[in-house]
């Protein structure tokens, strides 16, 4: 009867507001914040078969349309005609060790056992990629039977002992031994590549009762080789293919270089005691994890000799810090051409935390010692930016002026006390608010029995060390993030997001219907699986 009272134009535009009303409505129900808690969702309170029911379609998507040969990359174009495109599994923490720990966390929470037996699929389709020399490479697998050829993979067709090598670059002028085999064995422990796989093998091996043969046996080799990989004095390289002599690796403390160069020296970096993206960190926390699961002694011996070096390679003061990267006389050197040798802010605050870490698991207190007078060093040298409170990434050696690195190629790069105009793409600032809860974590473990202290048995992040959990959604938030999931899910069971051109993309995608992400499957499935097993 209203309308009846509206003319045509007024009917129009009624009609009008009220889609895009709708439109609104559906598009908040899908809306999830950064902090992950749901800006508005749908009204209806799911039940737990609902859940469970978008929870086991979601899965089947991704292991039936989504992965190639059991492995998942990060993100995924869907274009116009359905066709879902990749490059192959990927090994990047955020791709198929993403999304096999999401498949172990629907498995727990539902004991469904077609959960494990993705997870399990998704730990064999990792094998493809394992190296001889017992990690991971490249973040894609090659799967092209031609070009995998250029590769020792250890699925084809065996490792012999004499494939046992370490990076022999610690010496420019000197020539690399020649390798018995030319093809490509290198084991990449860059962004958590090999560490990430690792960690999510052992906890399928695990959830088997140790009983997938391939699997196990896949994991001790990474494992053993790892073992061999570290250095005399207890950090790891970037990434390794040969073993050197361990006699040109002295035990040492760190120290300031008398000299060092202004510009880039081009420097064989890989192979250093490496702190950078915390490579050393990682690898440390896996094995701290490898100790637990396979109650393996020698695994934690290995980890603490780790937690040593990095009691050694804390600088004396002025600086009491760490730097990111120290060469075989443990001074701060060069890697990449925006890497100076520095004092680095980012990759301290993360030392912090795995010292934190390895206090929980050992309860030695040296392994924290070091923690007061680097949070007061830290503290002192952050400062406010854009209204938030930042530690520069790096610092001048003894003056403690911040550098920067200027725009331009690798060789046009110059260091710079002027935080204008700097490189791109690469984080100069690190949040100082760590320092905080650093510094509270600290204490509170102090005044604790050390048998208290110790992390839950099963751990979920593939960065552990650093996770600390945020508060626990409340059940309204929990239900809202579940309704939201539920109604963002499309019929074949995808979760599918705007496809939007990255700034640097020169030629953005014409064809493209959306994009199709692991991260944003992984928090779903996390969502249900927390609302099934509190038994919604």
């Amino acid at each position: 009867m209203f309308l009846n009272c509206l003319n045509w134009k007024s009917r129009f535009v009624l009609i009008v507001i009220l889609l895009l009303f709708a439109g609104l409505d559906r598009h908040l129900a899908g809306a999830v914040d950064e902090k992950g808690k749901v800006a508005a969702a749908r009204s209806a309170v799911p039940t737990k078969q609902e859940a469970l029911a978008a929870l086991r379609k979601a899965a089947e998507f991704y292991v039936t349309k989504v992965a190639t040969e059991a492995g998942y990359q990060s993100s995924y174009t869907e274009r116009i005609d359905g066709q879902i495109v990749g490059m192959g599994p990927q090994t990047l923490d955020g791709a198929t060790p993403t999304v096999g720990m999401a498949f172990l966390e629907a498995w727990e929470a539902s004991g469904d056992p077609y959960f494990l037996k993705a997870a399990q699929s998704a730990a064999h389709g990792m094998l493809k990629g394992q190296m001889c020399s017992g990690g991971w490479d490249e973040s894609v697998t090659e799967l092209d039977p031609v070009k995998r050829k250029n590769y020792r993979f250890r699925s084809d067709g065996g490792c012999p002992d004499t494939d046992v090598w370490i990076h022999d670059w610690y010496k420019p002028d000197e020539t690399a031994d020649k390798q018995v085999d030319a093809r490509r064995n290198m084991t990449n422990m860059d962004n958590n590549i090999t560490q990430s796989v690792v960690r999510m093998m052992m906890r399928v091996d695990r959830a088997l009762n140790f009983k997938d043969k391939a699997i196990h046996e896949g994991v001790l080799h990474a494992l053993d080789y790892l073992v061999l990989a570290q250095y005399p004095i207890g950090a790891w390289p970037r990434n390794y293919e040969k073993l050197g002599d361990p006699a040109r690796f002295p035990v040492m403390p760190a120290s300031y270089p008398e000299t060092w160069s202004r510009t880039w020296t081009r420097p064989a970096f890989y192979s250093y005691y490496v702190m950078n993206d915390d490579c050393t960190l990682n690898v440390m926390d896996a094995m701290l994890e490898a100790a637990r699961i396979y109650n393996e002694p020698k695994y934690l011996a290995l980890a603490e000799k780790a937690g040593v070096f990095i009691l050694l390679a804390q600088m004396p003061e002025p600086q009491p810090a760490w730097a990111q990267q120290y060469d075989p006389q443990m001074k701060p050197s060069w890697a990449r051409s925006m890497e100076p040798p520095a004092i680095s802010g980012r990759e301290s605050v993360s030392i912090l935390q795995a010292l934190l870490t390895l206090y929980r698991e050992t309860g030695k207190k040296r392994y924290i010692e070091p923690i007061p007078r680097a949070v007061e060093y830290l503290k002192n040298c952050s400062f406010e930016r854009n209204g938030k409170q930042v530690i520069p990434r790096f610092f001048e050696l003894n003056t403690n002026r911040p550098l920067y690195i200027t725009q331009g190629s690798p060789n046009e790069r110059k260091i710079t006390y002027s935080s204008e105009n700097i490189k791109t793409g690469y984080t100069f600032f690190t949040s100082a608010e760590p320092l905080d809860q650093i510094a509270a974590e600290y204490k509170e473990l102090l005044a604790a029995k050390p048998e208290t202290i110790r992390r839950p048995e099963k751990l979920m992040s593939l960065k552990p060390f650093a996770y600390r959990p945020p508060p626990p959604l409340s059940a309204d938030e929990l239900t809202a993030n579940v309704s939201a999931a539920i109604s963002a899910i499309d019929e074949r069971g995808a979760w599918l997001a705007p496809y939007v051109a990255g700034k640097k993309t020169a030629e953005p995608l014409q064809d493209v219907k959306g994009v199709i992400s692991s991260g944003t499957f992984a928090r779903n499935v996390r969502y249900l699986s927390s609302y099934i097993a509190a038994g919604k």
